[in-house]
């Protein structure tokens, strides 16, 4: 597997049944999916369980909200994942 980008972002939580937060989360963006962490993986060692992730495949729908600077959304398998950038590169 291929991690194609990762770094820190805030995620918009889906778990919360009426208020959506947002928390600051490790992204990994593989070739086949996009997992999310509490904790930043050590350096140059495989990550441990995701906290979450979302399956990426030809029906995924990638959106980039421009009322918005650093939001984007994934579409996939019925679900979507919000992210927006944080301070510290990604």
């Amino acid at each position: 597997m291929t991690r194609f980008k990762e770094g820190w972002v805030e995620k918009r939580s889906v778990s919360a049944p009426i208020m959506k937060n947002w928390r600051r989360r490790y992204l990994i963006v593989w070739d086949d999916r996009v997992c999310w962490y509490r904790e930043a993986p050590p350096e140059n060692k495989a990550p441990d369980e995701p906290a979450g992730e979302l399956p990426l495949g030809a029906s995924t729908v990638i959106r980039r909200d421009q009322s918005k600077p650093g939001l984007i959304s994934v579409t996939s398998a019925g679900r979507v994942l919000m992210v927006r950038g944080t301070d510290e590169e990604m």
